[in-house]
């Protein structure tokens, strides 16, 4: 569904958005730090904007206000926080420091993912960050889908009335802005899996949704960035990822922004137990690929759980303006 533009077609689905707000839940990804962008601490701590240097999760928790603020029929947003041994601390201390940031504590649920081994070369040899000790690292944000069934989170959601679930990331400020739109095309289109994309410029550091097909089944789905020019390449354009007339790639950019329809996400956690399939991703130091950057992981990514649907669910993309 291209949302792309400021028009009728946009004020319908957002209006029918916003009357689902009471039937929605949050469910935020803060298991990793901030290294990766220069800060020595939570993301969830960094400012979103330098004015008046909110931090991130306060500004998550005033849109979540916000949204309830809107409802017919107000009841509390659930809000659903998963951490990690490395953020969990911090994130607590945040929301204790700060009376949970204007939220009742009723209403944020802090669910903790493991810590797992770090592997330093191809052979698949442990790091240790000393003698006897490993260098653990989070096992990827795909371990969401297991804690929320492993708690019985998500199964108590869905009897609470909770009819969708928004998964968001730990620095994305302006994703509340997208919500209700998104929100309406999945009431309205049944999406059981619904992911927020922008459009994306061929060849960037982007993963692209795609759908895949193979003889006997189809699969709509995030392809990684440096996976996605060789398939094209090897199968239906010679000339790899190309622009459209506007300049964009025909393959939405996954901005990893999920909604997940409650009634048929409780039924495929049962069924899987939430366990998405690991993988490995190294960075390697050189164009020999003999040795890492710094130790990698097995990791798992939420956005790889259309992977456990059967053909009755129905998974789509909603496109916005970048």
């Amino acid at each position: 569904v291209d949302l792309t533009r400021f028009d009728t077609t946009y004020d319908h689905y957002e209006s029918l958005g916003v009357k689902q707000f009471e039937k929605t839940g949050i469910v935020l990804v803060a298991g990793g730090l901030g290294e990766r962008l220069g800060y020595n601490g939570i993301k969830l701590d960094i400012p979103v904007e330098v004015l008046e240097t909110t931090p991130y999760i306060a500004h998550y928790a005033a849109c979540i206000k916000a949204m309830e603020a809107r409802m017919e029929n107000p009841r509390s947003v659930p809000f659903i926080i998963m951490v990690s041994q490395d953020t969990g601390p911090k994130t607590l201390l945040a929301l204790e420091a700060n009376d949970y940031f204007g939220l009742k504590k009723e209403q944020v649920h802090i669910l903790r993912q493991e810590l797992v081994p770090t592997i330093a070369d191809n052979d698949g040899t442990l790091a240790l960050e000393s003698k006897y000790e490993l260098i653990l690292k989070p096992h990827g944000h795909g371990d969401i889908h297991m804690l929320l069934h492993t708690t019985g989170t998500a199964a108590r959601l869905e009897q609470e009335g909770i009819e969708h679930l928004l998964f968001i990331q730990d620095t994305n400020g302006q994703v509340f802005n997208a919500l209700p739109a998104a929100l309406g095309v999945s009431v309205e289109t049944g999406y059981d899996f619904n992911s927020i994309a922008v459009n994306r410029i061929p060849g960037e550091a982007v993963g692209a949704l795609a759908k895949l097909v193979h003889t006997d089944r189809e699969l709509t789905l995030n392809v990684e960035y440096n996976q996605l020019d060789p398939l094209l390449r090897a199968t239906v354009s010679p000339e790899g990822d190309v622009p459209n007339d506007q300049g964009f790639s025909m393959f939405p950019g996954n901005i990893n922004v999920l909604i997940i329809r409650m009634a048929s996400y409780v039924r495929i956690l049962e069924a899987s137990q939430g366990i998405i399939a690991e993988f490995v991703n190294p960075k390697y130091a050189d164009d020999t690929k003999s040795t890492f950057k710094k130790p990698t992981r097995l990791e798992t990514m939420m956005q790889d759980l259309p992977k456990l649907f059967g053909p009755n669910e129905k998974v789509g993309v909603s496109i916005f303006d970048r």
